[in-house]
């Protein structure tokens, strides 16, 4: 299935994409122009709750990096602690003021966030707290990307020239994509490398093998083991493909909630009793 080119069609239903999710992450309130409505309106609010305090914007995720790497401090490379202040810094530092300075900014934040994961990566010891820092990624990763895919197949972005590649983008899959099939926009060949690919971290089916073996080294994996739910990769229906990728966005919030109760409900009531 090869997608439309008109190129000044695909601008509105992406817009509404974006939106979708960018209000979905609680980033812009309900009441905020669209996009194609107010772009600079739109962009106001959305600089706003990137930093705005207890709007689930950077400032609030990098308060919860910072507690997160104070609390197994003594585990870990001071290097690790000093990025979360690095960013902190950033933020203070640069101001959004313009949609260029937003993204500079993010771009900057990104570079800090690609050398936490090379630390992780690097010099980590693969013992339990490692596959449960590994598992807790893929299942952030699970839930992000399902979020992503289903804005775009619900508002139709992604059968669009720019929307098709603004998805590929967001699952930094663009270079594999043109490796493969070059300027050709095929949905069949979209869904083959974001949901059956195997050798594809982002893709569903590489995420998912990647959970289980994750799980796997955690106590009483058979029971964790057991919330996985069927996935066929296979399925050649695009439709039920996404619907299913939908339900797996859900599972992982589950699945987060369920290894919360089981590995840190001490940890939290410990929190709160101090």
């Amino acid at each position: 299935m090869l997608v439309s080119t008109n190129q000044q069609d695909s601008l509105p239903v992406l817009n509404e994409a974006i939106g979708s999710l960018c209000q979905g992450h609680g980033l812009i309130s309900e009441g905020t122009p669209s996009l194609t409505k107010s772009a600079a309106a739109f962009g106001r609010t959305l600089m706003s709750g990137l930093s705005k305090k207890g709007g689930g914007g950077l400032t609030d995720n990098i308060d919860a990096l910072e507690q997160a790497l104070k609390s197994v401090r003594d585990r870990l490379p001071a290097e690790h602690a000093e990025i979360a202040h690095t960013m902190r810094q950033m933020l203070v530092r640069s101001p959004a003021r313009t949609a260029i300075d937003t993204i500079e900014v993010l771009d900057a934040l990104s570079v800090q966030l690609v050398a936490l994961v090379g630390f992780q990566s690097d010099r980590m010891t693969r013992d339990l707290g490692w596959h449960m820092l590994a598992a807790g990624r893929l299942i952030e990763r699970l839930i992000s990307l399902s979020k992503i895919i289903s804005a775009f197949f619900s508002h139709a972005a992604v059968y669009t020239p720019r929307g098709f590649e603004t998805l590929l983008v967001l699952f930094d899959s663009s270079i594999t994509y043109r490796t493969r099939y070059q300027r050709q926009q095929d949905i069949t060949a979209l869904m083959d490398l974001l949901v059956t690919d195997e050798t594809n971290p982002r893709s569903f089916n590489c995420i998912l093998q990647g959970l289980a073996s994750e799980i796997q080294h955690l106590p009483d994996s058979a029971s964790l083991m057991a919330l996985l739910p069927a996935f066929n990769p296979n399925e050649e229906s695009v439709l039920k493909q996404v619907e299913s990728l939908r339900a797996l966005g859900a599972f992982g919030a589950q699945l987060s909630d369920e290894m919360s109760r089981r590995f840190f409900a001490l940890a939290i009531e410990r929190h709160f009793a101090s």
